[in-house]
């Protein structure tokens, strides 16, 4: 969790800081949805698949890690170091699980990292934004913005700030922002506000 959101003093400090925690499972869930969609059955695609869990498990153990390193006294510099070599090597291990995945499908790769760096910044601008909708695309349903000119933009999640400001993650992993008066939809209400 962000050091920033941990350190509100504020009462409602707890409730935003989970309210933050369920926008990020959203897009991860999000995108999980959308590269089982997208990648379909073939066995190369599945291959990347199976990479691409390796690594968001990997991932959540360095989180762990990265926890019990804080936890560690000063005083056990031998420990801390410890910690700090298992993330170190589950880092390389992650590194090079993605030079598989390029090596593998190299387009396929490009897209990866474009979602990641999307998600990314949508994490940082949630830190920094108060968020009272949050709603995200799932198997077989859709998540679209309807704009004032009647258009519709598909996404794999869209938020809505309390000033009636979105942001979205296209489909094709660009981070979006539209003013409110942009936007012909309305926010769904959130169960926390």
């Amino acid at each position: 969790m962000n050091r920033r959101l941990q350190d509100k003093k504020d009462a409602g400090g707890v409730i935003y800081s989970l309210h933050i925690e369920l926008i990020l499972i959203k897009i991860c869930v999000s995108i999980e949805t959308f590269i089982n969609i997208f990648l379909g059955d073939a066995m190369t695609k599945i291959t990347i698949q199976d990479l691409l869990k390796r690594i968001n498990y990997i991932e959540a153990d360095i989180d762990i890690q990265k926890q019990i390193l804080f936890s560690i006294p000063s005083n056990q510099q031998s420990e801390m170091e410890k910690t700090i070599g298992i993330i170190a090597a589950k880092k390389k291990e992650i590194e090079d699980l993605r030079q598989q995945i390029q090596d593998m499908d190299p387009e396929e790769h490009a897209r990866i990292v474009a979602f990641e760096k999307a998600v990314a910044e949508f994490k940082e601008l949630a830190t920094a934004t108060k968020f009272t909708s949050v709603t995200g695309r799932n198997i077989n349903e859709q998540c679209v913005l309807v704009l004032q000119d009647g258009s519709e933009v598909e996404c794999l999640v869209k938020a809505c700030d309390d000033n009636g400001d979105w942001t979205i993650i296209t489909l094709d992993g660009d981070l979006k922002q539209f003013a409110k008066s942009a936007v012909a939809e309305v926010p769904a209400p959130s169960p926390i506000h």
